[in-house]
């Protein structure tokens, strides 16, 4: 009797067949073993291959400095906050982005979420390390700013805790998002000058 072999992988990028057109008979210790190596390389490709995401992105790409995925600034608060951010590296190399989030994509808090995203979109220059993200989460009533290495001198993590505790609260409180967004920006401005 005649045994043919076929196996389908489905995977994200389609479906891989493997077939073996040679009848499948009474094998020999040494032809099991190089048919079992054969498939164990085989399919180890293939998983390697299907697993493999075809892009790694796990957050939404940036639209500029500022990234209002959570829909709470106007287009002209997005335009506003844009230039000052775009005129302020063109004077200084260093890089604030803000995005504001209407979820974690599966990080466990606003922390890492925003550690990721910084680290995803490379905000700061690579050489210097000195970026800055303004995270903002509305849904969960939380904001962090996240600080590059290269400008943890200046910007401590006390120095941000103050700003988002005196300056961006109270304005998010008593105007609304722009509004703590903007004195937040204008804080660090002059912290990081």
């Amino acid at each position: 009797m005649d045994v043919f072999w076929y196996i389908w992988i489905v995977c994200p990028n389609g479906y891989i067949q493997l077939n073996w057109t040679k009848p499948l008979t009474i094998m020999t210790s040494r032809s099991f073993t190089n048919k079992t190596l054969l498939l164990f390389v085989g399919l180890s490709f293939l998983i390697a291959n299907c697993s493999s995401k075809t892009s790694d992105a796990r957050f939404p790409a940036p639209v500029g400095m500022v990234n209002d995925f959570a829909d709470v600034l106007t287009a002209e608060e997005e335009q506003d906050l844009q230039s000052r951010l775009e005129a302020f590296e063109r004077e200084t190399t260093n890089e604030i982005a803000i995005v504001t989030l209407n979820e974690l994509y599966g990080e466990k808090d606003l922390f890492w979420c925003s550690l990721n995203i910084a680290r995803e979109w490379g905000i700061g220059k690579k050489e210097k390390n000195n970026g800055v993200l303004i995270a903002l989460a509305p849904f969960m009533r939380g904001v962090h700013i996240q600080t590059g290495k290269g400008l943890e001198q200046q910007l401590t993590d006390s120095a941000t805790q103050v700003i988002i505790d005196s300056v961006m609260v109270p304005g998010f409180k008593q105007v609304g998002y722009y509004e703590g967004l903007s004195e937040g920006v204008e804080a660090i401005i002059e912290v990081i000058r």
